[in-house]
Formats: structure tokens, sequence, C-alpha cells
């Protein structure tokens, strides 16, 4: 491949040339959030995240895929499905299954990782807090937020 190499540069940076660095998706309405999917200048992958309400609202975060990229010659994220109640996630990377889950539902998360771990590759578990009993006690601490 060595004497096609000037010319296989040439032709990938003619065609990197020609796709939009920082586009991005329609955004679509689902369940009270606006979803949304971007590319920034210089990163490979897109980030996915989503709206409350309007599309003014603060962006949330939900996968950005050039972090989780990181380490992996080749990488991808699809089958993104969001919990009716809109806490949990689930996901693919390649061929394997990921669950992701914010406050109870990161322990909902752990719960059904214990209970099935030969379906998961992985979990993220975003949990504010750590004594779980003493937690759900105080009655001060909203918990459906």
């Amino acid at each position: 491949m060595a004497p096609y190499q000037e010319r296989q540069e040439a032709m990938f940076l003619e065609l990197k040339s020609r796709i939009k660095e920082d586009d991005s998706s329609v955004p679509y309405f689902l369940n009270e959030y606006w979803y949304l999917q971007r590319y920034e200048v210089g990163k490979e992958y897109p980030i996915y995240s989503r709206k409350h309400k309007n599309l003014e609202a603060k962006e949330e975060i939900l996968f950005d895929v050039n972090q989780m990229a990181e380490g992996h010659a080749y990488y991808q994220l699809g089958g993104i499905a969001v919990s009716p109640n809109n806490a949990l996630a689930s996901f693919g990377v390649d061929t394997c299954l990921y669950a992701k889950g914010g406050s109870a539902g990161g322990l909902l998360m752990g719960a059904v990782m214990n209970m099935a771990p030969e379906l998961f590759h992985g979990m993220i578990s975003n949990v504010p807090f750590v004594d779980v009993v003493t937690t759900m006690l105080d009655d001060s601490i909203p918990l459906t937020t």
C-alpha cells in the first residue's frame, strides 16, 4: 500500500472536507423532552442530549460518545431507549448491552444488574447518595426529582 499512501491520504482529506463537522440532527419531542444529536468540530463521535419541555432549556448530556470512545480504535453506540418516566436509559455498544439510570433509577439499574448480570456488559449508575436506608427514611429529601 506504500505507493498509494499519498493518494489515499489526499482522497481521505477530500472526502472529509465535504462533511459538515458541526452538524446536528433535527430535534424530536418525546415524553416532555426534546432529544438532540450533535457533532462538534474536531470530534469524531456524536453527543446525545435532551432538553426538558422546550429547546431553550438547559441541555442534559445523555451520552458523549467521544468520551466513551476514548481508548478504542472503533466505537459505535446505538439502540438508545429511554424509560417512560425519563429516569432510565438502555443502550448498546457494538454488540454489548449497557444500562444507565439516575437517582433512584440508578438503584434500580443496580438491582437489575445483580439479578441478570449475564445480560449486561456494563452499567452507569448516577446515584446521588450513598446511604440508601438513611436517605429513604429522611422525609426532607425529595426522592422523586
